[in-house]
């Protein structure tokens, strides 16, 4: 039959290791607990500029559609979204029929800017496209 000797431990001695123990489970919860908190700002911040951009393409395709529809070729338009707060612009443009267009009329610039806060400071992105609109030519009755 085999015997265990029971050691005689004080009181401190326990104490002492759960102390460590417990020290090793902040030590290593506390770093959890900050790269968590690290992820999630870094997902909220993407999650936002995805949103952003969606908004702003979305607003672009529709200014070009409302632009494509009427005669003139110049166009302004603003749009300012809640979720999240971002102030966008557009504005549309006749390209002067000078030297690298002079055989393409029609062409449209088209410039928009996106404005939103980040923090205390205000950041902005400007996007300008080039598009070909053509002239509507008015149809004549055929002669037969």
């Amino acid at each position: 039959m085999i015997h265990f000797k029971r050691l005689n431990q004080s009181p401190g001695f326990m104490l002492t290791e759960v102390l460590l123990a417990l020290a090793i489970i902040g030590i290593v919860l506390t770093s959890l607990f900050s790269l968590q908190s690290t992820v999630m700002t870094k997902i909220a911040g993407t999650s936002g500029k995805t949103l952003r951009f969606l908004a702003a393409e979305y607003f672009l395709l529709d200014a070009r559609q409302k632009l494509l529809a009427q005669e003139s070729g110049r166009m302004t338009q603003e749009k300012t979204i809640t979720a999240p707060p971002t102030v966008m612009r557009y504005q549309a443009k006749n390209i002067p029929q000078e030297e690298y267009f002079k055989k393409t009329p029609g062409m449209v610039q088209e410039e928009m800017e996106i404005t939103w806060k980040d923090g205390k400071s205000t950041r902005s992105e400007f996007i300008v496209t080039l598009l070909y609109k053509p002239e509507k030519k008015s149809k004549k009755p055929q002669t037969a």
